[in-house]
């Protein structure tokens, strides 16, 4: 072939031809098929109720993005965390760790990993409450719990206690929760017998304060005295209307019923 001054366009023509004939004459298909499906972040700490939107990214065998593909979303433990139609991740509010995926057709991706931790307090509740009927000057273990909205234990929360009522006393008057969202002290009962009370109190919280309350019964017996007085004399053979009458006391002095 001859070149002349349009010699660079010819052999541009020529070129394309050659491809387009090598190719049967058929212009190749972009591959529109998803070989991948990519989820960022690729994991997310939430509090109980916090959200996190998810960003899914469609592939195909090359490399190349695929838009307008539609994507599915799921979480394998949705009573933790659930996933909307849009990619909107949810804490419910149970402490734990769910995972949310993204599919379309028969390709899903590597899952995002969402850990729910416990929100702010917002509740103070009873958790071991002190006896029905606690013997006097018993020593007795009471606890609270500290929780978020959704149920949640939350540690560190300083709860203070106090003795109201009875004449008792508690140790520690203070005491932050533990990781079970847990705070207790030792609730000693009075002495005498009657009602005793507690409190535990955890400034702002719903709940506060806590009341534990209980009526106390007598120890064990341990003495017996006469009551009434003795006639001063008395007629051989014949009956007095004072009679023989003793009481039975604790350690504390409180009367103790039921004793033969």
């Amino acid at each position: 072939m001859k070149s002349d001054a349009h010699g660079g366009r010819i052999i541009t023509l020529v070129a394309a031809f050659a491809l387009v004939s090598a190719c049967g004459g058929e212009a190749i298909a972009p591959d529109t098929t998803p070989a991948s499906v990519v989820l960022s972040p690729p994991a997310g700490s939430l509090v109980g109720g916090g959200t996190l939107q998810l960003t899914a990214v469609v592939r195909n065998a090359g490399g190349d993005v695929l838009a307008g593909k539609t994507v599915t979303y799921a979480s394998d433990k949705p009573a933790i965390a659930t996933v909307s139609a849009t990619g909107l991740a949810t804490a419910v509010g149970p402490v734990g760790s769910a995972n949310l995926t993204g599919s379309t057709g028969a390709v899903t991706s590597a899952p995002t990993v969402i850990t729910v931790s416990a929100a702010a307090a917002q509740n103070l509740a009873k958790g071991t409450d002190v006896p029905a009927a606690p013997v006097v000057g018993s020593a007795n273990a009471v606890t609270v719990k500290a929780a978020d909205s959704f149920g949640n234990p939350v540690a560190g929360i300083v709860v203070t206690f106090a003795a109201t009522a009875g004449g008792g006393s508690v140790t520690p008057t203070s005491a932050a929760t533990d990781a079970s969202g847990l705070a207790g002290t030792s609730f000693k009962i009075g002495n005498t017998v009657g009602t005793n009370t507690a409190t535990a109190t955890a400034t702002s919280l719903t709940g506060s304060p806590v009341t534990f309350s209980a009526a106390s019964v007598a120890g064990a017996a341990a003495s017996i005295v006469k009551i009434g007085t003795d006639p001063t004399s008395v007629v051989a053979g014949a009956s007095f209307s004072d009679s023989v009458r003793v009481q039975v006391t604790d350690g504390s002095s409180n009367a103790k019923s039921g004793v033969s």
